[in-house]
Parts: C-alpha cells; sequence; structure tokens
C-alpha cells in the first residue's frame, strides 16, 4: 500500500516525511509525496523537494515525488481517493482551526485516516503521552513513536475545564515529550487541541478520528 505525504519545504512537512518514512519501513508500504501548488514550484523548490526524498531513498523506502499545479486541498483529496492509500501524513504548523489548517481541511474529505504532525523538540527522558478513546491507531503510533525515541509510553486524559492541557489518570498534571491524540475535525472543544498544540514543547500528532481524544474517559 502507499502512504500519501503532502510536503513543501518547511519544517511541518520534513516531520511529515520522517514519520511516514517510519511507518513505511515499520509495514513494507511506499511513499508518494505530493506537492500541490499554484503555479507549479520552481526550479529552486523542486531541488528542495528532491532533498527531501533522497534520505528516504537512501534507507530503502519506496519514493515516487509527484508535482501537480492545483490548489493544495482539492488535489489531496483527489490523490488520497484514487490510490490505494493506507494513509495522509501531513505536516501542520499547530492550530486546530479548519478555516487555517489544511491538515484540517484534508481531514474533511479523506477517505483515509490522516495524521497531522506539528514538529517540536522531543526529549527521549520524557514519555510519549497518548489520548484516545480506545487502543487503535493512536495508541500503535504512540507506540512506534516511543520506541523510535527510546522513551517510555503513557496514556493520558484531556484536562478541559481550563486546567492543564493532559493529566494521568490520577488527575494530576502530567509532562510529556510528545503527544499522539484522536481528534475529529467536527469536535466542538478544538480549544483543548489547540490548547496542547500551544503548550507541549514536543511532537504532537493529530490522528483522524470519529472520536476526539478530549472525549477520553478511564478505561
Amino acid at each position: 500500500m502507499t502512504i500519501l505525504v503532502p510536503i513543501d519545504p518547511t519544517a511541518p512537512s520534513r516531520a511529515a516525511v520522517r514519520l511516514a518514512g517510519m511507518l513505511a519501513l515499520e509495514q513494507d508500504h511506499d511513499l508518494v509525496l505530493l506537492h500541490a501548488a499554484m503555479p507549479r514550484p520552481s526550479l529552486e523548490t523542486l531541488a528542495a523537494l528532491h532533498r527531501i526524498a533522497e534520505p528516504l531513498r537512501a534507507q530503502g523506502v519506496g519514493v515516487r515525488l509527484r508535482t501537480v499545479a492545483a490548489r493544495p486541498a482539492e488535489a489531496i483529496c483527489r490523490e488520497a481517493t484514487r490510490r490505494d492509500c493506507a494513509w495522509v501524513v501531513m505536516g501542520t504548523r499547530g492550530t486546530a482551526d479548519t478555516e487555517d489548517s489544511l491538515a484540517m481541511q484534508i481531514m474533511g474529505c479523506s477517505p483515509v485516516p490522516v495524521i497531522a504532525v506539528r514538529p517540536g523538540t522531543s526529549d527521549a527522558t520524557l514519555p510519549v503521552g497518548w489520548v484516545s478513546r480506545s487502543r487503535d491507531l493512536a495508541f500503535e503510533l504512540a507506540s512506534t513513536w516511543a520506541a523510535s525515541l527510546g522513551s517510555p509510553l503513557r496514556r493520558l486524559r484531556a484536562a478541559t475545564d481550563g486546567g492543564p492541557p493532559l493529566v494521568d489518570f490520577n488527575g494530576d498534571e502530567t509532562t510529556v515529550s510528545d503527544v499522539i491524540i484522536d481528534f475529529d475535525p467536527r469536535c466542538d472543544t478544538m480549544g483543548w487541541c489547540a490548547k496542547v498544540l500551544r503548550e507541549v514543547p514536543g511532537t504532537v500528532l493529530l490522528v483522524g478520528s470519529e472520536h476526539c481524544g478530549c472525549e477520553t474517559s478511564p478505561a
């Protein structure tokens, strides 16, 4: 199968490519790196995109770079529908506002799960946290991510009452490096995810889901 990675030469896109490469190696998938923009990219941008792809090829990942002259949201959703994709993995600058974030728009139209990656500074001495209503894709991603960092893994719950954004199941505030969260782009409680995106210094992954992590309860 294929993992579709919308890219541009920015830090969020590079973080998404790193995650997608890790998943491709683990699951034996290929990557399609898609750059959609109006107008077509310059030669300088094309060179930068190829530099993003080269380390993946060196690791043995099958990579195809595709550029299209189109509006990004339309092109990405069309490509995700056309291909036999396992996931769409893309970067985000860290907003949970659907109107402002391309990643949030893609979550609303993609026929396959979308993982939005907001890059940060990972700290392997701290746990990787995951917030989900079930042990599904968010948990699998958190386990893979924690193993890649050599970090412990901790299940967390949301604090939606104006307190700290993340607490453990005893109700205590907790400090984690990176966070993986189930995320429904139709959720009415965007403020909680926005707070996590603002306040957690590590990498944050929002995993497209029918249920938001802010609704989580102890198992």
